[in-house]
């Protein structure tokens, strides 16, 4: 670029941290004012690694790189940078990885915890609060269309992250549209799905989950987007919600062909991750967490028991974090026992729930959490995994009946061995079948699976212990009146 000496005028930090550093070649006009946050400012910009090698760039003033400033709509570091610079001012941001695209990167150019040097100079600014007043339906339409379609130019040359601004930048338009039509809906569905594209690329596959769930929640019969998805959680090891997105694909659309390969694609990604998880939890317990001596088996049952509200219930009221703190959440995880194919395990947990024998789950917490797998808690007496007791002062039996690991929320009792059951018990995240055999399936969760979902998200440490504390707050047993009368969806 242009007007960029060897030398700068003046060097400041933005931040405290260091984080975003702002070298000034050439001051803009004092009169003019730095841009405020809703405002539109386009730039030219040059962007290279700390290498040299230069990933990006848009240098034509006719057909400057556009931006709502403090929207969130591009990297925290160039809402920063740009929002202290006036027109007409040339100056180089240096952006640490926080400030950019952090440990994740942006394809192949931007390798992660990269830091970025971005030459820049704004030629125009834009009020678009007094702009959003006046521009018709048909006009933030056309400017919807406009920017797909450059988005689109960018896409080609596998420019990704340019491409995802620009279409950024058309649904920022298309948002605003007051009156919706089915052409502005079927617009804006287009761009949704060439966003998921682009993330999917980029590695960002939680945001392809997001944008085609919008996509789906505008049509329903959304083939595209319903592949996306199964494609991104394939990616996120979420092989059965994929499994029910490219199967709710190909009942739109049958006789797609590259529906029916994806559907074969992600069942044998399923297999390979459960048979990679079943030895790398099979060398785990050898370790220790459970012994793989072969138990005598008196019955193998195919599935789970129906739902059966003559079973006993119990509850856990579970609290993530510290209460009062932004991480902290909340919420009741509800079981029921089957009572009638695991009598001994049941009562035993039962019991303990209700705390009628001087033993109580409650104030216990989860010592062990691992995603893909399940979190373990029950240790009432050293609460980390090594102590426990039941209601009978002793280690129990397993039980007569062997239920399968076939589902995620599932209650399995922990032990070191055959017959050593205690109160240690954990809750499935997946299907775990390597586990049958082994462990005495007793329960399922019937209602709060969405606050079990959130305890498998949690960070965790050495020996998988969260870092947040997981904490069965209260227990207890839920009387016939209060009895859920079905298993929840």
């Amino acid at each position: 670029m242009e007007g960029f000496s060897s030398n700068w005028l003046e060097e400041v930090k933005l931040t405290e941290d260091g984080g975003v550093v702002k070298r000034i070649y050439a001051y803009g006009d004092e009169q003019d004012p730095k841009p405020e946050e809703g405002q539109t400012v386009h730039a030219c910009y040059e962007g290279r690694l700390e290498s040299g090698k230069v990933f990006d760039s848009s240098t034509d003033p006719e057909n400057a790189f556009s931006f709502d400033i403090g929207t969130g709509q591009v990297i925290k570091g160039w809402d920063i940078g740009m929002g202290s610079m006036r027109i007409g001012e040339k100056a180089e941001l240096v952006l640490a990885p926080e400030y950019a695209y952090g440990d994740k990167g942006a394809g192949a150019d931007i390798p992660p915890n990269s830091t970025l040097i971005f030459k820049v100079e704004i030629h125009k600014i834009d009020d678009v609060i007094a702009k959003k007043f006046q521009v018709s339906d048909q006009e933030l339409y056309q400017q919807g269309f406009e920017m797909k379609d450059k988005g689109n130019g960018f896409f080609k040359t596998k420019e990704f992250p340019l491409a995802y601004d620009l279409y950024i930048q058309s649904m920022m338009n298309l948002d605003k549209i007051k009156e919706v039509t089915k052409e502005s809906n079927e617009l804006k569905k287009t761009v949704l799905q060439n966003l998921s594209v682009v993330s999917n690329n980029l590695g960002q596959y939680k945001n392809t989950v997001e944008f085609c769930t919008i996509a789906i929640d505008i049509d329903e019969k959304a083939v595209k987007a319903y592949y996306l998805r199964a494609q991104a959680r394939s990616k996120l090891t979420d092989f059965d919600e994929a499994l029910t997105d490219i199967k709710e694909a190909i009942k739109i659309d049958p006789a797609a062909k590259n529906l029916r390969d994806e559907f074969e694609n992600i069942k044998s990604l399923r297999l390979k991750h459960l048979q990679k998880q079943q030895q790398t939890m099979s060398s785990m317990f050898s370790a220790g967490l459970y012994s793989e001596k072969e138990v005598p088996k008196s019955k193998k049952v195919d599935g789970l028991p129906d739902f059966d509200k003559s079973n006993s219930q119990t509850f856990f009221d579970l609290q993530i974090g510290e209460e009062g703190t932004e991480e902290f959440q909340s919420g009741r995880v509800v079981f029921e026992l089957f009572t009638k194919q695991t009598p001994k395990t049941a009562e035993n947990f039962r019991s303990i729930c209700a705390g009628d024998k001087e033993l109580s789950y409650k104030d216990n917490i989860f010592h062990r959490v691992i995603p893909g797998f399940m979190m373990q808690g029950g240790d009432i007496t050293n609460q980390n995994g090594t102590g426990g007791k039941s209601i009978y002062g002793h280690k129990f039996n397993d039980e007569q009946v062997w239920i399968p690991h076939v589902t995620p929320g599932l209650l399995s009792m922990a032990n070191s061995g055959p017959n050593t059951n205690g109160s240690q018990f954990f809750i499935t995240f997946k299907e775990t079948p390597w586990l049958d055999g082994k462990h005495t399936v007793f329960g399922r969760v019937i209602s709060g699976m969405d606050i079990v979902k959130e305890v498998e998200k949690i960070k965790t440490e050495a020996s998988d212990k969260p870092s947040l504390t997981v904490k069965i707050a209260n227990c207890g047993e839920l009387n016939d009146d209060e009895k859920l009368d079905q298993q929840e969806d």
